[in-house]
């Protein structure tokens, strides 16, 4: 008797493309937990979140019915000049890969090339170089929680402040990296 999965059973060659790949807010990948109500109370516009965008180029499909969450999803986040990601930790763990700019993590400078590894639940934040940062996450699991680490007003209230100064120039860095992105590619397996 063998214990090999039948050939029929075998997942195949996947192929993805970043056009055809869904905004991660709107894929139902990523569920927002313990949203502190300062983060909402401050928000009077949608200057934090024009400096941040994400898409989920790739994700294990359960069989339908399944309620599993284990599998390897990959998600591609760009971030503009010095835009700040909030204090934040997910429940599963995740490695990280920039491929292009350079992100500020703690006391250290990471570039193209360089990576960091999160484990599940513990608080982080880092924040984009002038040039913005583009990273590349890897986890071994298709959905996960954000949740916030701080809920202090007054901090929300800075960070707001500070997002609302910068929201032109990421406006305008989004839809310069972006204007790059919306051609079809040809991919064949």
């Amino acid at each position: 008797m063998t214990t090999d999965t039948p050939p029929a059973a075998r997942p195949s060659i996947q192929p993805f493309t970043y056009v055809d790949a869904p905004e991660l807010l709107e894929s139902g990948v990523m569920e927002f937990k313990e949203i502190p109500e300062a983060s909402i109370v401050n928000a009077t516009d949608d200057s934090m979140g024009v400096g941040l965008f994400s898409k989920v180029l790739f994700r294990d499909v359960p069989p339908e019915g399944s309620d599993r969450t284990d599998g390897l999803s990959l998600v591609h986040a760009w971030l503009a000049p010095h835009f700040e990601l909030p204090p934040h930790s997910h429940d599963g763990d995740c490695l990280y890969y920039i491929a292009s700019g350079t992100l500020i993590l703690g006391k250290r400078t990471l570039g193209a090339g360089d990576g960091f590894f999160v484990p599940k639940d513990s608080p982080y934040r880092y924040t984009a170089g002038p040039e913005g940062v583009e990273v590349v996450e890897f986890r071994t699991s298709i959905k996960f929680d954000y949740k916030f680490a701080d809920s202090n007003d007054a901090r929300w209230k800075d960070r707001y402040a500070y997002a609302t100064s910068h929201r032109d120039e990421w406006v305008s860095a989004r839809d310069e990296f972006l204007k790059d992105k919306t051609s079809e590619t040809d991919v064949t397996a």
